[in-house]
């Protein structure tokens, strides 16, 4: 029997229309790593790591967890677990109270 791949959890957090953050733990990481994510265009956005050197370029949030993980050599023998979390608050609707 096989030992499992190691898990990698990935949480992205959306900070801002266009900006995020993702965060990767576990497997045999010694420490978390981080990235920025900037969008540039539509369905375009820059990837940072921790240093602030660009990782590269993605068309969504997910991907940019992936490439984060590659980039420091934890795939393909890790199995990365994707979290994406909206923190933009969401806007109300007119005439609708909330209290």
């Amino acid at each position: 029997m096989t030992d499992p791949k190691p898990l990698i959890r990935a949480r992205i957090d959306i900070v801002a229309e266009g900006h995020g953050t993702v965060e990767l733990t576990g497997g045999t990481l010694d420490r978390p790593r981080s990235a920025r994510i900037v969008r540039l265009g539509v369905q375009d956005y820059r990837v940072d790591d921790d240093q602030g050197h660009e990782v590269g370029h993605v068309q969504v949030y997910r991907t940019a967890a992936r490439m984060l993980a590659r980039h420091y050599g934890l795939l393909p023998q890790n199995t990365v677990h994707v979290r994406v979390n909206n923190r933009i608050p969401r806007y109300r609707k007119r005439g609708k109270s909330h209290a």
